[in-house]
């Protein structure tokens, strides 16, 4: 299990690396993890979360990283699925280039391993790292992995 502590070390760390989302818009970046449309908002001037956090994060730049990650997209209680997807979508070929990722991977797996886990690359995309998070307390280089590839 990854502690809150971990979570919150990790987006910590993510902040200070600066824009969290690469080379990609926000919403973009956001979308490959969350299904920001079918999110509530939680601004009565808007449908769903999409359209609350580009008001707030891109519009007016009035809410700060760390609330919208922590606080409205709840990564530092959100299931262990969605907290793996954010990373690997970090580290992802289509968000860093190939020499950031290294450097994005360290940073994370600075805090991840204290809970078992870590970012490790599994298979290459147009000979790209594709990075995942692997329990390296279970992990056997034997085991197939399988369906979490994007």
């Amino acid at each position: 299990m990854v502690s809150e502590l971990t979570r919150r070390n990790i987006l910590d760390s993510l902040i200070l690396k600066g824009r969290i989302e690469g080379r990609l818009e926000l919403i973009e970046f956001l979308y490959r993890i969350w299904d920001l449309s079918s999110l509530p908002s939680e601004d009565p001037r808007f449908n769903n979360a999409a359209a609350d956090i580009w008001k707030h994060m891109v519009a007016n730049d009035d809410w700060t990283e760390s609330y919208m990650y922590s606080t409205r997209l709840e990564l530092a209680t959100c299931s262990e699925e969605v907290l793996f997807n954010f990373l690997e979508v970090v580290v992802h070929p289509m968000v860093r280039e190939a020499d950031e990722q290294t450097e994005w991977v360290e940073a994370i797996n600075e805090h991840l391993r204290r809970d078992g886990f870590e970012l490790k690359a599994v298979a290459r995309l147009s000979g790209y790292p594709v990075i995942l998070t692997l329990s390296f307390l279970f992990f056997r280089e034997d085991f197939p992995l399988c369906g979490r590839f994007y």
